[in-house]
């Protein structure tokens, strides 16, 4: 359940985007973005499978689009810390950049992106309760915000997703083969060692104990 696509906007110039894998959500955010009050605020939309979470700070306003089931304290967590690493950067030059001026931001929001994505919500430390409050923020479905004739199909190219899960599929599969093949040599062992010692009482027995009288040569 990935972080997919991110954004941060003035109003409705764009000044930074990045996606984890292809789609017309960059369409939908900018939408979104008209619709947003520049007023301090939260909010999340859901989209079919897929959920637009938003936060406004100082009339910039900061996005994502995650998985529907993804954590909704993890991706405020990720907006808040994109704000405060993004307006650390550029301050007040948020206010006068142009559209698609600071670029350079996208290596910072991947590494965000993969970062909230692969941690469990547990271990994001920077999520605090005191940051990321929710109280005033509220699921609502898209059309809440889209009119009829804005509302269109949400294409998301699901080959890098499938990708990731192979992979990961994949390593489990490693993993699982590797602990079955330590189990079946430690069975064996000791399958051996028990026969061993079967073996060695048959003997002591046959040869009239340990001593094995009967065994020695006259």
């Amino acid at each position: 359940m990935p972080v997919i696509y991110a954004l941060i906007a003035r109003g409705t110039v764009v000044l930074c985007d990045y996606a984890t894998t292809t789609g017309n959500f960059p369409q939908i955010s900018r939408t979104i973005c008209q619709k947003i009050p520049q007023t301090n605020s939260k909010m999340s939309y859901i989209y079919e499978q897929y959920t637009f979470h938003y936060m406004v700070q100082d009339r910039i306003t900061y996005l994502c689009m995650t998985d529907k089931g993804f954590n909704n304290r993890v991706a405020f967590g990720f907006l808040e810390e994109t704000c405060q690493r993004f307006r650390a950067e550029y301050r007040d030059s948020v206010y006068s950049a142009s559209s698609d001026g600071m670029r350079a931001f996208n290596a910072q929001l991947r590494t965000l992106m993969d970062q909230y994505t692969k941690q469990a919500p547990d271990k994001i430390k920077m999520v605090k309760d005191s940051v990321v409050e929710l109280r005033t923020q509220v699921e609502q479905n898209i059309d809440k915000i889209l009119v009829r004739q804005e509302k269109i199909e949400l294409l998301v190219d699901k080959s890098e997703n499938l990708n990731q899960s192979a992979k990961q599929y994949r390593k489990k599969a490693v993993q699982l083969k590797k602990t079955m093949w330590w189990k079946n040599c430690k069975l064996w062992v000791v399958i051996i060692v028990v026969l061993l010692i079967v073996i060695f009482f048959i003997v002591v027995m046959a040869c009239g104990g340990f001593t094995f009288k009967n065994c020695k040569k006259k």
